[in-house]
């Protein structure tokens, strides 16, 4: 029970840092594309953070507790569906 309690939440933080850091890096390349400063928007499918520009040039940031709470639970719920599906289909 433990086991398997541990093994979720591991795969559930790689899975939410790794789907993080890919927007991440997909939002800079775009914004290094189009040669604008960055309003980079953190997190899949809520963003629980921002960081924009304003007039001077100084970043302002912006942290949503409640919807990184939510997104974390919305990848836990992905990853105990897939391990719910995959000790399903495992053949004997």
């Amino acid at each position: 029970m433990f086991k398997t309690f541990f093994k979720i939440s591991f795969y559930t933080l790689v899975a939410f840092s790794t789907t993080s850091f890919i927007m991440i890096v997909l939002e800079l390349l775009l914004y290094s594309q189009i040669k604008e400063l960055p309003e980079i928007h953190i997190g899949t499918p809520l963003n629980f953070y921002i960081l924009s520009p304003n007039e001077e040039m100084n970043y302002r940031t912006f942290l949503e507790w409640k919807y990184f709470l939510y997104d974390y639970i919305i990848f836990c719920i992905i990853v105990f569906i897939y391990f719910q599906l995959k000790n399903k289909i495992k053949p004997n």
